[in-house]
Order: C-alpha cells, then sequence, then structure tokens
C-alpha cells in the first residue's frame, strides 16, 4: 500500500470527524435520502454507460490506489530514450505505431 494514499484518506477522515465533533453533531453532516440519491444514482448511471464487467473492473482498478508497485527506473529511462530517439528520427507519427514486431514465428512469413 501506498503510504501517501493512506495518510491521504485517513487526514481526509480525521478533519470530517474533527468538523463533526466542533459542530452541532453528526446529523448535520449526514442526509439519508440526498445520500441514497447520490450514490444510487452514480451506480445506476454507470451501469447505464458501460458493461457489467467494466463496472465490476473498476472497483478493482480502485483498489489500485491502495497497492504500490514499484517501477524499475532504469527501464523506464531506457524505454523514453528509445521512443524519444524514434520521434526525433522518425517523427512524433512513428510512436504510433507498435514498437513490438512479431518475429517470423509469430506470423508465419
Amino acid at each position: 500500500m501506498d503510504i501517501a494514499t493512506l495518510i491521504g484518506i485517513l487526514g481526509a477522515f480525521a478533519v470530517i470527524v474533527i468538523s463533526i465533533m466542533l459542530g452541532d453533531g453528526a446529523m448535520v453532516f449526514v442526509n439519508v435520502p440526498s445520500l441514497t440519491i447520490v450514490i444510487g444514482g452514480t451506480f445506476g448511471v454507470t451501469l447505464c454507460r458501460v458493461s457489467l464487467k467494466h463496472f465490476f473492473g473498476s472497483f478493482k482498478i480502485g483498489m489500485m490506489a491502495f497497492m504500490h508497485k514499484t517501477y524499475m527506473s532504469q527501464e523506464l529511462i531506457t524505454e523514453a530514450v528509445e521512443l524519444a530517439t524514434a520521434a526525433r528520427k522518425e517523427g512524433i507519427l512513428a510512436l504510433e505505431v507498435p514498437r513490438h514486431r512479431p518475429s517470423v514465428s509469430e506470423t508465419g512469413h
């Protein structure tokens, strides 16, 4: 888990809880019908726009915010240099062509 994500979420919740405690109480901040309309409407409209597969896949993507993935910086630098070289020599449109060229064994010719 990325520590910055965790700190950000916990900090946001702390600010909300402190605001509630300093105010008139929790019910000033909670309106169940409004919450139902917002959350239910969001899910409903999202389901109208995307397939069920993509809808449930979005939760997996959302969880990626909590997973920390380390990238190999040297590999990223090498790839960036290769892309910059291709763009400089062949023009920016050369970057639209897939970089992976299938081998003879993959294509059969």
